[in-house]
């Protein structure tokens, strides 16, 4: 079963923005960004980015097909999305 255009329309805009957000973090603390006291939350934030922008590279090469056929690992990364989410609003 295929999830609902809102549903991938709403995976795309935060797939933008968390992306822009890392590539922002990224320019402007260099190379401090791995070095940083929360280079724990930064490295976490670089894998999460990095599969989700995974997930929809599969998402876009199985268009019309069931999501079903994504590996389930990456269903894995919407949970970490969540504590991305929740350490921003601690933030």
């Amino acid at each position: 079963e295929l999830p609902p255009d809102t549903y991938q329309m709403g995976e795309q805009v935060f797939s933008v923005f968390f992306t822009t957000e890392l590539v922002l973090r990224l320019i402007a603390f260099g190379k401090r960004f791995f070095t940083m006291p929360s280079r724990a939350w930064n490295i976490l934030d670089l894998v999460v980015v990095s599969m989700q922008l995974l997930e929809e590279s599969f998402a876009a090469a199985n268009y019309g097909k069931s999501v079903s056929s994504i590996p389930v690992p990456l269903s894995l990364m919407r949970m970490l999305r969540i504590l991305r989410l929740v350490k921003i609003v601690r933030a």
